[in-house]
C-alpha cells in the first residue's frame, strides 16, 4: 500500500478561537508522513501567532484575498505529493488520514479524489446529523450527479497533480470555488470515492453559514455557466440539458434553501412545491427525497417545520442570514 507524503492545506481568517483545535487534530494523526500549511488570509487577530506555535506547520501570511486565493497559495507551497483540505474551524480525529489514504489507495486509480463525511458540531454539541448526503454515485454517473448535488466535501484528499491537469481554484469566484474545481475534474475523467466511516467534526454554526444567500446562489449559477462556456467539449448532451434546466429553474440547493425559508415562515404550500422540485432535480439524494415526501401532507409538513425551527435554534440561525 502506498504511503505518500500529505500536506494539509488550512486557510484561516480570524480563526483564533478554533485553529488551535484544528491543528492539534492534524498533529495527532496516526498517519506519520504529513505537514501543514496554514494560510493566514489577512487576519486581524492572533490566528497567525497561534499557528506558528505548532510544529510541522508553515504559516503563509497574505493580505485578505479570499478562500480560493488562500488555498492556491497553500497548494503552491505544499511539499506533499498528496493534498488534504481542512478548514480552520473543523477537527479531524486521529485515524482520519489513515482512513483517507486507505480509501484513496483502495480506489485503484490515481485520478481519484477521496472525500470524507463528518459529524456536525453545533454550539449545543454533536448533533445526530452528518455533513454529506447519504448516497455515492457510481463512477460513470458522477459528472451528471455532481451537477445535481455535491458529494465531495471540503474534507478531501487528492494528488497535487490534479491541478496540473485541471488548473487551480478560480479566484474570481468568491463562493463555490471548490464546486467549480471538482466539477472541472469530474468532467475530465477524475472520480470521487468516499471514506466510509466519518472521522472528522464539521463545525456548523450561525457564523459559519453564509450571511448572503443571494451571493451563494449567484455563485452556484456562475459555476454552471462556466461549465457551459469553458468545459463544453467535455459535456454530454444530457449534461448540457441539465445545466440549462438548473439555470432556469434553480439548483436543488437553491430550491431547498427556498423550501427551508418557507418552512420558517409557516408557508407549507410553498415549501412543498420547492422541496418537490428539488427532489425531482436530484433523484439520487435520499435525504432530499425523504424531506420532499414528508412535505406532502399538512400534518407531516408541520412536523418538518418544527424540525427546521429546532435545527435553526441549534446553530444560531437568524433572519439576517438570508437576504
Amino acid at each position: 500500500m502506498s504511503s505518500p507524503w500529505v500536506t494539509f492545506i488550512v486557510p484561516a481568517y480570524n480563526a483564533e478561537r478554533t485553529i488551535g483545535a484544528t491543528l492539534s487534530g492534524i498533529l495527532t494523526q496516526t498517519y506519520p508522513s504529513l505537514d501543514i500549511v496554514v494560510i493566514d488570509d489577512g487576519s486581524t487577530d492572533n490566528t497567525g501567532a497561534i499557528a506558528t506555535a505548532h510544529p510541522r506547520t508553515t504559516v503563509i501570511r497574505q493580505d485578505n484575498a479570499g478562500l480560493a486565493a488562500a488555498r492556491n497559495a497553500g497548494i503552491a507551497a505544499a511539499r506533499g505529493e498528496m493534498l488534504a483540505w481542512c478548514d480552520a474551524d473543523d477537527v479531524v480525529l486521529p485515524s482520519y488520514l489513515d482512513g483517507m489514504v486507505a480509501t484513496w489507495n483502495g480506489a485503484g486509480d490515481s485520478r481519484t479524489i477521496a472525500t470524507s463525511d463528518a459529524f456536525l458540531l453545533t454550539p449545543t454539541g454533536l448533533s445526530g446529523k452528518r455533513l454529506m448526503p447519504a448516497y455515492d454515485p457510481r463512477p460513470e454517473d458522477q459528472p451528471l450527479a455532481f451537477l445535481q448535488a455535491s458529494f465531495i466535501s471540503v474534507l478531501c484528499l487528492y494528488p497535487r497533480r490534479l491541478h496540473d491537469e485541471v488548473g487551480m481554484l478560480d479566484t474570481t469566484l468568491k463562493r463555490g470555488e471548490d464546486r467549480d474545481l471538482w466539477l472541472r475534474a469530474l468532467l475530465r475523467g477524475w472520480r470521487s470515492v468516499r471514506q466510509p466511516h466519518p472521522q472528522a467534526l464539521y463545525r456548523w454554526t450561525g457564523e459559519s453559514l453564509s450571511s448572503d444567500t443571494a451571493d451563494m446562489e449567484a455563485a452556484e449559477k456562475r459555476v454552471l455557466e462556466k461549465a457551459l462556456l469553458e468545459s463544453t467539449e467535455y459535456l454530454t448532451e444530457q449534461q448540457r440539458v441539465l445545466i440549462r434546466t438548473l439555470l432556469t429553474v434553480g439548483t436543488p440547493r437553491q430550491l431547498v434553501s427556498d423550501g427551508n425559508e418557507s418552512l420558517r415562515r409557516g408557508d407549507l404550500s410553498s415549501a412543498r412545491v420547492a422541496l418537490r422540485q428539488a427532489a425531482k432535480l436530484a433523484p439520487k439524494d435520499r435525504r432530499l427525497q425523504l424531506r420532499a415526501l414528508a412535505a406532502r401532507t399538512q400534518m407531516t409538513s408541520r412536523i418538518l417545520a418544527w424540525h427546521q425551527r429546532q435545527a435553526d435554534e441549534n446553530i444560531g440561525y437568524n433572519a439576517d442570514m438570508r437576504r
